[in-house]
């Protein structure tokens, strides 16, 4: 069934969308989002300790998923990605085909983690929206350029949002140790204290990524 659903995801008869899906699933292509995101927690965190946890348990939260996943799973698995099975008919996208084992996606673990700290740590429903959909289509890449199997993504996914929850149950014990408030009241801010306009800064460097990367994925063919 695995093989069956990856077949049906994996690459199209589109180069558009093969750039796109390149674009997407390159890491440093978002680091202009990765830095709006600590721009983010550094302008609305109260106090230097409680900035330095919230980034330290986002670091830690990528730690943790880059361990279990690199270092524990993968290598006790040792299940042949797709693009270098030779039983498995993968269609390859301009020779995408990275090294490594499979099971499980790190980089859905990864990007899954972030996304779900941040949702619970901003409280945004318009931001969380926005970078729930750049999640799902980063996970979905890795599936279309063959590189993981649909059952390693989505595992990678769950992996991913329970390490996430977990670091941030801890930084809510460093609060209530710290006894900072978490409720607020306001248009200008989200239920967990952000600026609103902040986290408009970062939906717009969202699409305004998203933007680049079709018109890159234009210019390319």
């Amino acid at each position: 069934m695995d093989k069956t659903i990856f077949h049906a995801l994996n690459g199209s008869e589109s180069l558009v969308l093969d750039h796109i899906m390149l674009d997407i699933t390159t890491w440093w292509v978002w680091l202009p989002l990765y830095v709006m995101l600590a721009i983010l927690v550094i302008k609305n965190s109260e106090t230097i300790p409680r900035m330095l946890f919230t980034i330290g348990m986002a670091l830690l939260c990528f730690a943790m998923t880059e361990i279990i996943t690199d270092v524990i799973v993968k290598p006790w698995v040792a299940r042949v990605r797709p693009c270098n099975d030779p039983t498995v008919h993968s269609v390859l996208v301009d020779g995408y085909a990275p090294e490594g084992f499979s099971f499980f996606s790190a980089h859905a673990a990864n990007i899954c983690g972030l996304v779900t700290y941040i949702c619970l740590l901003v409280r945004s429903k318009s931001m969380s929206i926005f970078l729930c959909i750049w999640a799902l289509l980063s996970c979905f890449s890795r599936i279309y350029l063959g590189v993981h199997y649909p059952l390693d993504v989505v595992v990678g996914m769950a992996v991913g949002i329970v390490v996430a929850i977990l670091c941030y149950r801890l930084l809510k014990v460093f609060e209530m140790q710290a006894s900072t408030s978490n409720h607020y009241v306001s248009r200008k801010l989200t239920r967990a204290g952000y600026a609103m306009s902040d986290c408009d800064e970062v939906i717009c460097i969202l699409l305004f990524l998203f933007v680049c990367i079709a018109i890159h994925s234009v210019v390319a063919n």
